[in-house]
């Protein structure tokens, strides 16, 4: 269930998600890079699909629910992400398995089963992708 009861201007979505990579201390090239991904994750505050929280976690709103027996409508992903706390949701992926790295990234962000990521759909895994890269 998305967020669309709250208006957020396209101004302050901005400010909030350049305040989002002032905290994860990410540097101006690493946003050049990827200002595709900010682009994205900025338009789905304004729609209502992200929101920025207090603590600078992000609640993903998803558009379609995911999951067999309980569904999944939205997931929160962690600030900051390191190694050990990767390494359960990374078992099995190859190094050179780029989707499978995303996977897991996005699983151990938001805490969630890799499978259950692995059945986003497209829209939504776009966003998850789009905020993954800051934690690769």
């Amino acid at each position: 269930m998305s967020d669309k009861s709250v208006k957020i201007t396209p101004e302050i979505a901005d400010a909030e998600i350049e305040e989002w990579l002032d905290v994860k201390k990410v540097r101006p090239s690493t946003r050049e890079t990827n200002k595709d991904s900010i682009e994205n994750m900025k338009d789905a505050v304004v729609e209502g699909i992200l929101r920025v929280n207090e603590n600078k976690t992000l609640t993903h709103f998803l558009l379609e629910p995911v999951g067999e027996e309980k569904k999944i409508t939205e997931l929160t992903y962690k600030t900051r992400l390191n190694d050990r706390m990767k390494i359960p949701y990374m078992k099995g992926i190859k190094s050179d398995d780029v989707f499978g790295m995303l996977n897991g990234t996005i699983a151990a962000l938001t805490t969630t089963p890799r499978e259950v990521i692995m059945a986003m759909d497209t829209e939504d895994k776009r966003l998850a992708q789009a905020i993954a890269v800051f934690f690769i």
